[in-house]
């Protein structure tokens, strides 16, 4: 099987597991934004953003070492036993310490919702490590109906605890809790992950090295949820609650570039660990980057004008301020999905360091210019720290990477793509029905012109599947 066959395959099954359920999530938003005030879904919101921050300190970010180093062994049953047992025996011992100061925390400090919090915490942590172990053993589609599962009866407990029984912030942090224990439960009988943990291949030199690996993507990590989270924190402590709903439910429509793309970068970011060091694996990941860019940007484009045709039916009124938030966040999260081509190299070469490095300088100019801008322009600073963020980490790991690996760049088509999103930003803003059905023809005109080569072969492989199967 070819690598771009095996590409396929695997976003494929990747995308089963995970299209549905957030499609699923961003049609119930109407039922979110009207069952829940502003100031409820804006601290759910915030809640979620730091299980985030969180839950990989207290992995010690180690599910990203099991992925990559049961790539390296997944053939070898003693290497997969030994990775398992030490990876699972390190996050085992975080877990408890983080349990034992969490609940002499609580204590001393008075929080509302601190028992839900703890559960949506260890939660992700364990759904995260063993979703990771499926992928690391090359199980896509264990992974995928694991996601699947969480998923779905995320948007199941939800409807549940929040309509049903109106438990409100409390209802919506234990149905994400419950979910994500239910995914971890499949993967874990799938898998069969106990029967490859033996206490003898204990070796605390594993543990390092894995260690060595996984803690330099701690200030990773960290540096990740200032970028994404600490601009709802910031609006939070300058504008209000309220405000934090507002860009919570414009960040849910503009992040859908980052979630599909996400759902492609799983299998890519095996692909690159594994063909990185081909004879032409230079050349192979050169190309492939530079087509997602093209495919991404132009997705991007079609997202803001849809966003302007079907906003309306999809929001509350109370959240109708979100509007004129999205295309600066969608241009933010376009730039994410160019830095995340260029950083999966580092994953690839297993220089985590690097990553780290880039990530943390990006958080600094981050949260400067949201400090700087936030008083002056409200709630604008935070889709706009985003951008300057993006472009920072998008130009730096492209200089940086090129001492590995040779990334080409279509100036021609870049240069394209920025005048095309400064039309559409302008059609958007206007609201005129007529313009927007207008540029959102022209947008899907472009997208599809731009990736015509990818678009035929896409068609010419579903033809020739369909005609197999005849």
């Amino acid at each position: 099987m070819s690598r771009n066959t095996t590409l396929l395959k695997n976003t494929l099954i990747i995308l089963f597991g995970k299209a549905c359920t957030q499609l699923i999530s961003y049609f119930l938003l109407p039922v979110y934004t009207t069952v829940l005030s502003t100031e409820e879904y804006g601290t759910v919101d915030l809640l979620i953003t730091y299980v985030t921050l969180i839950a990989p300190i207290i992995t010690l970010q180690m599910e990203a070492a099991v992925f990559r180093f049961l790539i390296d062994v997944r053939k070898d049953g003693e290497g997969v036993s030994r990775i398992m047992t030490n990876s699972l025996t390190c996050i085992g011992g975080t877990i408890g310490i983080f349990l034992v100061g969490y609940s002499v925390l609580t204590w001393f400090v008075d929080f509302e919702y601190a028992l839900p919090f703890a559960a949506c915490i260890i939660a992700n942590a364990l759904v995260s490590i063993f979703l990771q172990i499926a992928r690391g053993l090359g199980d896509n589609v264990t992974y995928a109906i694991g996601s699947a599962i969480s998923g779905i009866f995320t948007i199941v407990f939800n409807i549940l605890f929040i309509v049903v029984f109106p438990f409100g912030v409390v209802g919506m942090l234990s149905a994400t809790a419950l979910a994500q224990l239910l995914g971890t439960v499949y993967v874990i009988a799938k898998t069969k992950t106990f029967k490859y943990f033996y206490l003898d291949k204990l070796d605390f030199s594993v543990i390092k090295e894995m260690s060595h690996y996984s803690l330099p993507l701690i200030p990773n990590s960290l540096s990740w949820w200032v970028i994404s989270v600490s601009d709802r924190t910031l609006v939070t402590m300058f504008l209000g609650v309220q405000a934090n709903g507002i860009l919570a439910v414009a960040t849910k429509f503009a992040t859908i570039v980052v979630n599909v793309f996400a759902i492609f970068n799983l299998s890519w970011t095996e692909s690159v660990a594994v063909h990185i060091h081909d004879k032409d694996g230079a050349e192979y990941i050169s190309g492939i980057s530079n087509q997602c860019f093209k495919l991404f940007g132009a997705g991007g484009m079609i997202l803001i004008m849809a966003c302007a045709a079907f906003f309306k039916y999809l929001v509350g009124t109370n959240f109708s301020a979100a509007y004129d938030l999205i295309p600066l966040l969608v241009i933010g999260s376009v730039l994410n999905v160019l830095q995340t081509l260029y950083g999966i190299i580092y994953i690839g070469l297993k220089d985590t360091k690097q990553a780290s490095r880039s990530s943390i300088m990006a958080a600094l100019i981050n949260i400067t210019t949201d400090l700087l801008l936030i008083k002056i322009i409200g709630i604008y600073a935070a889709p706009i720290s985003t951008i300057c963020a993006m472009l920072f980490l998008s130009i730096y790991r492209y200089i940086d990477v090129n001492r590995f690996i040779r990334i080409r760049i279509d100036w021609k088509n870049a240069s394209a793509l920025g005048i095309f999103y400064i039309v559409v930003c302008l059609i958007y803003h206007t609201k005129q029905p007529i313009l927007i059905v207008v540029g959102l023809m022209l947008a899907t005109f472009v997208g599809v012109f731009w990736n015509k080569e990818l678009v035929c072969t896409m068609t010419r492989t579903f033809l020739k599947k369909l005609h197999n199967t005849k």
